[in-house]
């Protein structure tokens, strides 16, 4: 399916405004992009804990050229193509997002190849995901995402995931994220790599019990059993200890539960906490932080995900371990998606109705009080339709109700209830209603509670006829009161919380209701809950009532007592604002004096605990000021003396008959020890004198003679390239030592070795009789490629080490397969191996006794021989450019010293400052008729040069032939006679013409 931009509605329905915040979020979205991608070969490389570099390699189908232009564009995916494929949804992405957060926060480089493309492609993306460079690279079928400079423009984020204890908590969580998708996926193949140290691999498996029991390992399997359903609406395995297991530490893990729902790593918390309980109740384990390894595999359709897949775990978990069966209650299904999973589809037939109940988190209680004596009463709510109508037709019945009521129950009544919603200035967060559902058996459509609207009682709303019609209708809901009695068990803790069953809305619902039992429960236990009743009321109505309930009793001595109630709302209405207030403010200085009275109390046991730390520690104080007068009082041979304690309890005490203990020196020859509960002075000389050692010294003690015979005797000569100091022997072991499993397989080294007048790059491999060089390029080969002065600086370590690395390749017939990069830009480069050919050549740095100091020669020729096609580990740390003290580097620094233009600003330099001293310190230059800028392009030509033609070419000198005077014949007497006369003549004459 082609990249598409989604239509504005869905990108409104699924958008998420993704942000990466750590290494662990990019892993895991390239991770899930791959396996999207179909491929079965994952590779995880991460170079300093992937702050520097993140590279996800695939072998997926890869992004043609028409979709690349959009694949790091929000919004824009090949998952979905509207809203509705959600509901058939196979993948692990679908929002478009993950490669647009990458691209924000790094420096991304993709690197694919389809089947209808010849050769791969590298797209260099910017901050906005789109594409700024384009180049064409050698690549088989897949993606290489590269990740470079993760949080480099955030410092804040950058300085978290360089911190090193967080960093190695994000790779084990890598790790653990591993494992889930090589259980998911059995037949992909993954290797996690930090620092080119493998971490985590995993090879391509046939099922899931052998990705398991290679991740798990046997000891923990042979442990296991599996188990596997034969329902047809959904496929089960679970993998459950066996019954055998005696010590259940061998299978206790922390981390090491598995939920796979999908072929996706799921977090479950109530399945977790099912299938772990019913194991340890299995073992008889009280304790429930043990957590037990075990697996749940589910495959079914996601439109199927409800509360059947949790009771048929825990039916099956039963039915293995012979355990009583027990229904598990109905309860939302959630899924923590931390790791990869999203939502459960909702269950189309569940009756919200019955199970919506308000959400409360945001409700407060302003006393304790309140808390109490809500739990206690039964809360009831009628719906406003129903109090209007029983309002109307109880109406006619008040007078006789309120006539069996007395005068004296009058306060009773007007404390038990709520304070009535009289205006919306004296009532704002004073009051706290408590509500419940009942249902109306005439009304067919119920009613939940996210609907009802938020109710306004305003001034004239009379609460005490509510009250009345309220008591009165108790008597028709009484078939509701099994639901009543349900939802009275939820606590004020919860119900602030939110904590509550079924809670789906998220209306804040304010209605003033009265809440009181049956009119018999009240008048029964009227005198018992008058004081604690009190706290329902507000202090200022509690002062109104004070002066207002005496006077209407007194007009009105008839009237009952919700008559009176009434008459004092009435009162209570027609009072202005000013002297509602006097009663507020007659209520806040009562609660200003109330709280005065408690602070005291409550702080008394804190201030004697304080007071008593405080005394304690100027004790200790005063008694180390005390020691230190008392130690400069002393004189100097108080000084000098070390005071000797016995504990003598110490000594006669002993743990054993034959113990014997040295208490201390007397004298440098008398000791202190104690044998069977006896003290003694033990005499040394004679135990000196009796193991007849003449060299040991009283005051020094026993001393260990170590160069005696037995060591000169057994003494080895190190190696004379050690004495020499020319061989770091140790560092040698490392670099040629060799796996056992790779026994007798060459281990290649780059040996680079340099003078004050060459530069040597070797590769050679150790053998028992010594090293043996594969291949070998020096820098005075380099006048033949064009380089005829300044053999020995950085830019001809480099050319070096390149014309290394393409002699070696040409040798063993991979210089075309293996071409390097052609373009020097100084930047980081790894040579990528082929899948469907020959490995890359693999050798190790081998730097001998020379520093490795930042900048050094010794990383230009090994630079050189990466860029030429070897496979070498190596770091940007110590290339010229890096920059240790904020850890970035700059590869334009690099490029510079690779071309000589360091040499090049010098011999300017010099050339302004000192004429003389640039014509003697450059002197090969100017006779070569070499510049300053002349230097880059001899260097370019130079590694064309030798990417042309590497071999070696032998040069031969023809020498005279000089026969050896030992092999001429005896010569004869005359013959002898005869050389002496012609010597005597060539001289006589020579003389003859001196003196002509």
């Amino acid at each position: 399916m082609p990249i598409l931009a989604l239509d504005v509605k869905t990108v409104k329905l699924i958008t998420t405004t993704q942000i990466i915040t750590s290494v662990y979020a990019v892993v895991k979205e390239l991770i899930e992009n791959a396996i999207d991608a179909d491929a079965d070969n994952i590779e995880i490389n991460l170079i300093d804990n992937g702050t520097s570099l993140i590279e996800v390699k695939d072998n997926g189908y890869g992004i043609s050229k028409k979709d690349a232009p959009y694949m790091a564009l929000p919004s824009y995916t090949s998952k979905i193509a509207n809203f509705e494929d959600l509901d058939a949804l196979r993948t692990f992405g679908f929002r478009g997002e993950a490669l647009s957060a990458v691209c924000a926060v790094a420096e991304v480089t993709i690197i694919t190849k389809t089947e209808e493309d010849n050769v791969g492609t590298s797209y260099v993306m910017n901050n906005d995901g789109q594409i700024v460079n384009c180049e064409s690279c050698h690549r088989s079928i897949g993606t290489t995402v590269q990740v470079r400079n993760l949080f480099k423009q955030v410092p804040v984020r950058r300085q978290i995931i360089t911190n090193t204890k967080k960093a190695n908590q994000t790779i084990k969580l890598l790790e653990t994220l591993m494992q889930c998708f090589g259980i998911c996926k059995p037949n992909v193949r993954i290797q996690f790599r930090v620092n080119n140290n493998v971490t985590f691999t995993k090879p391509s498996l046939n099922n899931i019990r052998e990705a398991v029991n290679h991740i798990l390992g046997r000891k923990i399997m042979s442990n296991m059993e599996w188990i596997e359903s034969k329902d047809a609406e959904f496929t089960l395995q679970l993998m459950l200890p066996s019954k055998k297991v005696q010590d259940l530490s061998e299978i206790s893990h922390p981390d090491l539960h598995y939920i796979l729902v999908n072929n996706r790593p799921v977090k479950h918390k109530a399945l977790e906490k099912l299938a772990n309980g019913l194991i340890l109740e299995y073992f008889e384990q009280e304790s429930y932080r043990k957590k037990i390894i075990f697996l749940v595999y589910i495959i079914l359709s996601p439109m199927d995900i409800d509360n059947k897949v949790l009771n048929a775990v825990d039916k099956y978990i039963r039915k293995f371990y012979g355990l009583k069966a027990t229904e598990i209650a109905e309860q939302n299904v959630s899924l923590d998606t931390s790791v990869c999973y999203e939502d459960y589809a909702s269950n189309p037939n569940e009756n919200i109705a019955d199970t919506e109940w308000p959400a409360c988190k945001k409700r407060k209680i302003q006393e304790r009080i309140i808390q109490e004596n809500i739990v206690k009463e039964k809360s009831i709510l009628n719906n406003s339709n129903e109090c209007k109508k029983s309002s109307q037709n109880e109406e006619q019945n008040d007078n006789q109700t309120h006539n069996q009521k007395h005068h004296e129950d009058a306060l009773a009544l007007t404390t038990h209830i709520q304070s009535p919603n009289l205006s919306d200035s004296d009532d704002s967060n004073d009051t706290f209603s408590t509500t419940t559902v009942i249902k109306d058996k005439a009304a067919d459509e119920r009613l939940t509670l996210s609907q009802l609207p938020i109710v306004d009682l305003g001034e004239d709303f009379d609460f005490i006829e509510e009250i009345e019609n309220s008591n009165i209708s108790m008597n028709k809901n009484d078939a509701n009161k099994e639901n009543i009695q349900e939802k009275e068990k939820i606590t004020m803790e919860t119900w602030s919380k939110g904590q509550i069953t079924g809670l789906k809305g998220g209306t804040d619902i304010k209605l003033d209701i009265a809440t009181e039992k049956s009119n018999d429960n009240l008048n029964n236990k009227l005198d018992e809950t008058l004081e604690s009743d009190r706290a329902h009321v507000d202090h200022k109505d509690l002062n109104f009532l004070k002066h207002v309930r005496l006077q209407v009793a007194k007009e009105n001595p008839t009237l009952t007592a919700a008559q009176t109630a009434r008459k004092i709302t009435d009162f209570w209405k027609q009072l202005s604002s000013e002297e509602r207030g006097y009663y507020r403010d007659i209520a806040q200085e009562e609660e200003k004096e109330h709280k005065t009275h408690e602070k005291p109390e409550g702080k008394v046991d804190a201030n004697k605990v304080v007071s008593g730390r405080n005394k304690n520690r100027l004790l200790q104080l005063f008694e180390k000021m005390k020691n230190a007068k008392n130690e400069r009082k002393e004189n100097l041979n108080m000084r000098t003396i070390v005071p000797w304690i016995i504990d003598r309890a110490k000594i006669i005490t002993r743990s054993d008959f034959e113990s014997e203990h040295i208490i201390g020196r007397l004298t440098p020859n008398l000791w202190v020890a104690t044998i069977c509960e006896q003290m003694w002075v033990v005499d040394i000389t004679g135990l000196i004198k009796g193991l007849k050692v003449t060299d040991i010294d009283a005051n020094k003690g026993f001393v260990k003679v170590v160069k005696n015979k037995q060591y000169f005797k057994r003494y080895q000569v190190k190696f004379k390239r050690r004495r020499e100091g020319k061989t770091d022997y140790y560092a040698r072991k490392r670099l040629t030592i060799q796996d056992k499993n790779k026994y007798n397989t060459p281990k290649y080294r780059l040996i680079v070795r340099l003078s004050n007048k060459d530069i040597t790059c070797q590769v050679a491999y150790s053998r028992i009789e010594g090293d043996r060089i594969v291949c070998a390029a020096y820098s005075h080969e380099l006048p033949k490629y064009g380089v005829k002065v300044g053999l020995t600086n950085y830019a001809s370590a480099y050319c070096t080490g390149l014309l290394l690395a393409r002699r070696l390749l040409k040798k063993l017939g991979l210089d075309s397969l293996y071409v390097g990069t052609t373009e020097v830009t100084g930047d980081e480069y790894n040579v990528e191996e082929l899948d469907d050919g020959p490995g890359a050549f693999r050798c190790y740095l081998d730097t001998g006794l020379m520093r490795t100091t930042t900048g050094a020669r010794v990383f230009g020729a090994m630079k050189g021989a990466v860029d030429g096609g070897l496979n070498i580990p190596h770091s940007t740390k110590r290339f010229p450019g890096y920059d240790g003290e904020s850890k970035t580097f700059n590869a334009d620094v690099h490029r510079q010293h690779i071309f000589a233009q360091h040499v090049a600003n010098y011999m300017r330099t010099l050339e302004e400052e000192d004429d003389e001293a640039f014509k003697r310190q450059f002197s090969q230059y100017i006779k070569n008729g070499i510049s300053a800028n002349d230097i880059e392009n001899i260097y370019k030509k130079a590694h064309e040069a030798i990417r042309a033609n590497p071999e070696h070419t032998k040069v031969t000198r023809e020498k005279p032939v000089i026969k050896k005077r030992w092999n001429r014949a005896k010569l004869s007497l005359s013959e002898r006679k005869n050389r002496v006369a012609q010597k005597k003549a060539s001289f006589l004459k020579t003389l003859e013409e001196a003196e002509v």
